[in-house]
């Protein structure tokens, strides 16, 4: 059920064990609620506070335990959404997993020099350097950047984005 007014969903266990057990779920039946939740694990800078996202974790994560088969752009949406909120919350381990693995399927999928591909190397980079692996998180920034610059020219917000993080590392490299 979605509760509207507390911006919820729930389900009693005992009806989740049963509808595990007696239907079929099939993607067409979740991809709305994968969707949603993925929806809601993301954060517009603008306007949303990270932390008011935390509380869809859990969700995020039970989705992504039973449907880590479903077409891979859904599956990469949600991956992603919630590693970026692990990330926010300070589960390190984990966000780095996911973004990890985000990224390894969408290179497999697009391959490494697709410009849909620069997004996820700037997440990976941009926890690596969080998490002090700074030679680690060098190349996934350049490589966001180069991306970024090859699909956009030289005047676009994204571009501006990877510039930024890139030179952030850099300074933090003290690479003046």
């Amino acid at each position: 059920q979605y509760n509207q007014e507390l911006d919820s969903y729930k389900a009693h266990r005992i009806i989740a064990d049963v509808v595990e057990r007696t239907l079929e779920i099939t993607e067409e039946k979740v991809e709305y609620l994968i969707d949603r939740v993925a929806g809601k694990l993301s954060v517009d800078i603008e306007k949303d506070n990270p932390v008011d996202k935390f509380k869809w974790i859990s969700f995020g994560k039970t989705l992504l335990n039973y449907f880590q088969n479903l077409r891979l752009d859904k599956i990469v949406y949600l991956q992603n959404n919630l590693g970026l909120r692990l990330r926010d919350l300070g589960d390190y381990v984990e966000a780095n997993s996911m973004l990890e693995q985000v990224l390894q399927l969408v290179i497999i999928e697009f391959g490494e020099d697709h410009s849909s591909v620069a997004v996820y190397y700037s997440n990976y980079g941009v926890l690596l350097q969080e998490l002090g692996d700074l030679k680690g998180a060098k190349p996934m920034l350049e490589k966001a950047l180069f991306l970024a610059k090859k699909e956009s020219g030289d005047n676009h917000v994204e571009l501006a984005i990877r510039y930024s993080n890139f030179g952030v590392l850099l300074k933090e490299m003290e690479d003046y």
